[in-house]
């Protein structure tokens, strides 16, 4: 779901879905290892298949700060035009 893995300087979320020609939006949650939140990023998805454009993250913190080297989880979650909710959980890892 995100590139590079592990993270030097920035990544790229995507993902794939079954709402083709859909506005999707879409929640990035990234938490530290232990647990605290430290950044939200949001968007609005709409794709002509079924694969969505990056969502870029330049690995800092909501007070811009970059994060330190470390492990790292984030909660993908996606809501389609009628309401419908999916949410996927991953890793990623930061090394610089």
């Amino acid at each position: 779901m995100n590139y590079p893995n592990p993270v030097v300087d920035n990544t790229f979320f995507v993902f794939e879905h079954n709402q083709s020609n859909k506005n999707l939006d879409v929640k990035i949650q990234i938490y530290s290892a232990s647990g605290r939140l430290i950044k939200t990023l949001t968007g609005r998805a709409r794709s002509n298949n079924y694969k969505t454009n990056p969502l870029e993250w330049d690995a800092c913190t909501e007070a811009g700060d970059k994060i330190g080297r470390g492990f790292y989880v984030y909660k993908l979650t996606v809501t389609n035009e009628m309401g419908e909710t999916k949410t996927d959980t991953a890793k990623l890892i930061f090394v610089k």
